[in-house]
C-alpha cells in the first residue's frame, strides 16, 4: 500500500506539472520512462486522470478506453492526442429536463455538445494552471525578511571549516556562488524547501533556489513536495528529483554515484563535448538503488546501494568519526562479543556502544589525557578518574582472530578520528568486566574471558602493544600484537546540548 502512494505521489506530482505548464522536455522524458516501465504506474495514469477529469465535469463522464492510450506517451503527447481527436468517440452530455411552464415557447432543438479527448484535456489544463497559482499565492508568499538573490541559507553548521569564507553557525543569507567545505558538516536550505548536509571535503556551486552543481564530495538531500524536481548537476551526471532522500557522491576525475535512500530520481548521463554538456543516457531510481557514471562514459552503470556511506542528520554528523587502517566502524551492532563468534583477521571492529552516559560516581580510566600509552607499563596504581556529573559516549574497539593458532601473535594497526576529545581509555580486563554494566550495550553478549583486555607485552613476544592519543585529544592510534581476542572501551565528551561539540 505504501509503495502503490509513493508512486501515486510522484506521478502525480509530474502530471501536475504538465497540467499547470511548467514541465520540460525532461519531464516528459520521464513520464514516458515511468509509463513503459510497469503495469501499476499506467494504471496510476488513468487513475489520476480519470479523476481529474469527474472533478471537473460532474455532469459527463469521461474514459480512457484502454491502456494503449498511455503506452506511447512521450515528447510527441500533443501530436498524438490531436491524432486521436479525429477518431475519439464524442462523450453526451445528457440535456437537464426544462420545468414546466404555463405558456409554452418555441424552443429550437439544441444539438448535444461533444466533447473530444483534447478538448477535455486543454480545458483541464487551464482550470488546473488557475487553481495551481492561487494556491502558490496563498501557500508560498514571498518572504519579506529574504532577498529575491537568495538561493540558499546555511541553518547549521558542525565543525565546519570554509575556504576564503566565514560563515556563522546558522542563517547566514548565500547567494550564488561557489563554496568550498574542507572541514566538518554544513546542511544548506534552499530557497524552495530543499535540505543539504554536505560532508567536507566538497566543492559546491550554487545556481538557484532549487538547483546547484557538486564539484567534488560528498552530500545527501531531503527534497519536501514543495521543492519538486530539486536538481544536483555534477561533471558526470544530472540528479532531478521527484519526490526524494538521495546521497551524491561526486569522486572528481572518475564518476559520480547516486544512492536513492526514499522516493525516486531521475538520473541523467552527461558528456562535454566541445565545451557543450550533453545527456547521453537516461534512468528512474528508485528506494534502495544506486547508479554510477563514469567521467567520460556516458553510461549508467547499476552499483550495491550503500544506506550508510552519507551523513543524512545532525545527528549522525555528530557521531560521526573517520577510521584508517585496520579499524572498521560499524553502525549496525554484534549481538554477541563472546570468544570466537565476531570473528575478522583483517579488521579491528569499532562500534558506539551508549550515548550521553551521565557518570553519577567517578569512574577509573587508564590515560585521560594526551600522548603515548604502553599498557604493560601500567601499574595498578596508574589510573586517572573521570568525576561524576560528566557526560560520556561510549565506544569498543574490538579484535577477534578468525584462526587463531596457539602461539601464533598477529599485529593489527588502524586509527580512529572523533568529532570530541577523547576522556578516557578502559584497557584492563579487570576495569572492562566492571563498567559493562555501565558503558556497554545490554542489547550485545560481553566475553567473560580474561585475555579481553590488553595484556601488554607478550612472554613470547618483545612487542608491547602502543596506544597513542592526539594533543587535541580526539584522534587514537592503534598498534596492536593480538594472540586470540583484544578490546579497548572509548570514553569520547558527549555533547552537553544539541549545539556543543
Amino acid at each position: 500500500m505504501t509503495e502503490h502512494n509513493d508512486k501515486y505521489q510522484y506521478l502525480s506530482d509530474l502530471l501536475m506539472l504538465m497540467l499547470n505548464g511548467r514541465a520540460n522536455q525532461e519531464h516528459y522524458a520521464l513520464l514516458n520512462e515511468m509509463l513503459r516501465q510497469s503495469e501499476a504506474n499506467r494504471r496510476i495514469y488513468v487513475e489520476f486522470m480519470t479523476t481529474y477529469v469527474g472533478l471537473n465535469y460532474p455532469d459527463g463522464a469521461f474514459n480512457f478506453q484502454n491502456e494503449g492510450d498511455v503506452l506511447d506517451f512521450d515528447s510527441g503527447v500533443w501530436q498524438s492526442l490531436a491524432k486521436e481527436e479525429k477518431t475519439a468517440p464524442a462523450i453526451t452530455l445528457p440535456k437537464e429536463e426544462a420545468p414546466s411552464e404555463l405558456i409554452q415557447k418555441v424552443v429550437h432543438e439544441k444539438v448535444p455538445r461533444k466533447l473530444d479527448r483534447l478538448s477535455v484535456y486543454t480545458v483541464i489544463v487551464s482550470m488546473a494552471a488557475i487553481l495551481l497559482l492561487v494556491l502558490m499565492v496563498k501557500l508560498n508568499p514571498v518572504s519579506p525578511n529574504l532577498p529575491l538573490a537568495t538561493v540558499a541559507t546555511l541553518t547549521d553548521s558542525i565543525n565546519a571549516t570554509w575556504a576564503e569564507m566565514d560563515y556563522s553557525l546558522n542563517d547566514e543569507i548565500l547567494e550564488q556562488d561557489e563554496l568550498v567545505l574542507e572541514k566538518g558538516f554544513a546542511e544548506l536550505t534552499f530557497g524552495m524547501g530543499a535540505k543539504v548536509m554536505l560532508e567536507a571535503p566538497c566543492r559546491i556551486t550554487l545556481n538557484n533556489n532549487n538547483q546547484m552543481y557538486l564539484h567534488a564530495g560528498k552530500l545527501s538531500a531531503h527534497v519536501p513536495p514543495e521543492a519538486y524536481g530539486f536538481t544536483v548537476d555534477t561533471p558526470d551526471a544530472s540528479i532531478k528529483d521527484i519526490g526524494t532522500e538521495f546521497g551524491v557522491d561526486v569522486q572528481e576525475g572518475e564518476h559520480s554515484e547516486v544512492h536513492v535512500f526514499k522516493g525516486g530520481i531521475v538520473l541523467w548521463a552527461c558528456q562535454e563535448e566541445k565545451e557543450k554538456r550533453s545527456l547521453k543516457a537516461q534512468t528512474l531510481l528508485e528506494e534502495n538503488q544506486a547508479s554510477r557514471v563514469a567521467t567520460g562514459s556516458g553510461v549508467i552503470k547499476t552499483i550495491g546501494f550503500d544506506s550508510d556511506g552519507f551523513i543524512r542528520s545532525r545527528e549522525e554528523a555528530i557521531y560521526n568519526i573517520h577510521p584508517t587502517g585496520a579499524i572498521q566502524y560499524l553502525r549496525t551492532l554484534p549481538n554477541s562479543l563472546q570468544m570466537d563468534e565476531f570473528e575478522s583477521d583483517a579488521y579491528m571492529r569499532l562500534f558506539l556502544e551508549r550515548k550521553r552516559v551521565l557518570l553519577e560516581n567517578d569512574v577509573a580510566v587508564a590515560f585521560p589525557g594526551s600522548g603515548v600509552l604502553r599498557p604493560d607499563r601500567l601499574s595498578r596504581d596508574d589510573h586517572h578518574v573521570i568525576p561524576a556529573g560528566t557526560k560520556v559516549d561510549s565506544y569498543l574497539l574490538h579484535y577477534d582472530r578468525k584462526h587463531a593458532e596457539m602461539g601464533v601473535l598477529v599485529k593489527v594497526t588502524g586509527s580512529v578520528t572523533f568529532t570530541r576529545p577523547i576522556v578516557g581509555l578502559i584497557v584492563s580486563y579487570e576495569q572492562l568486566e566492571m563498567t559493562d554494566s555501565l558503558f556497554g550495550n545490554p542489547d550485545i553478549l560481553y566475553p567473560i574471558d580474561k585475555s579481553r583486555g590488553l595484556t601488554g607485552e607478550d612472554s613470547k613476544s618483545p612487542i608491547n602493544d602502543v596506544i597513542t592519543i592526539s594533543d587535541d585529544r580526539k584522534r587514537l592510534d592503534v598498534f596492536l600484537t593480538v594472540a586470540n581476542i583484544d578490546q579497548i572501551r572509548v570514553l569520547v565528551s558527549a555533547p552537553q546540548n544539541d549545539h556543543s561539540f
